[in-house]
């Protein structure tokens, strides 16, 4: 594994994954304090082994042991669909750092054992890829930052700038999202504020961008 790879894991581990911004770009509304502490607390946990693994070599193999133990210690009784959603998107996010596939192990946490076969099936007759609804460069880095429309309702008025901090360099940006986005899926950066564009025009977006940079330095 790559030094670049310890830096997104601790990045990962440091940043507010369950931010009241995140929860209003999936059009929801956060869940209780309590819960998303220990939420935290439990990707913490997971994301401090895997750094430690890194550091220390290990294979794909016992990292992705790790990333299973971390799932497992969610009870998915606790936790209502929405919740669930989050937290498998967080761990793919999080198997994606260290280059492990944990697609099946999240459908059956998500949805049970049988439901996920059910799954396999319909994918094996009519397999699809899934495609990034938008797509925009990093202003620094030029990777590509992905934003996955996972569901669409027409009379959400969802439309805003999301302020979205690379994950290869941590450079800020700008993404426009628009009306109708019930639930969405962040694609290798991190959506760190939300700025409604009924309330802000594009050129004060660019300007909090800038300030936002600004106060980094």
């Amino acid at each position: 594994m790559s030094s670049r790879t310890l830096i997104n894991l601790q990045a990962f581990q440091a940043e507010n994954k369950f931010a009241d911004a995140v929860w209003e770009a999936r059009g929801l509304n956060s869940s209780a304090s309590e819960l998303l502490a220990h939420m935290k607390s439990l990707f913490n946990d997971c994301t401090e082994k895997l750094i430690i693994q890194v550091q220390q070599g290990t294979t794909k193999r016992q990292l992705k042991q790790t990333l299973v133990m971390g799932l497992t210690t969610f009870d998915s009784g606790d936790y209502d669909t929405e919740e669930k959603e989050f937290i498998a998107d967080r761990i793919y996010e999080l198997a994606q750092l260290v280059e492990v596939d944990m697609k099946d192990e999240l459908n059956t946490w998500s949805y049970g054992n049988a439901l996920s076969a059910l799954i396999e099936v319909f994918k094996s007759v009519k397999p699809q890829k899934a495609a990034p609804a938008l797509t925009q460069e990093c202003t620094k880095c030029k990777a590509v930052l992905e934003t996955f429309i996972l569901e669409k309702r027409e009379a959400i008025p969802s439309a805003c700038f999301m302020v979205a901090q690379c994950q290869a360099c941590f450079e800020l940006n700008l993404i426009e999202i628009p009306d109708g986005v019930a639930r969405m899926h962040c694609g290798k950066y991190n959506a760190l504020q939300r700025l409604n564009r009924r309330q802000c025009t594009s050129e004060q977006a660019k300007a909090k961008l800038e300030q936002l940079k600004n106060s980094k330095e």
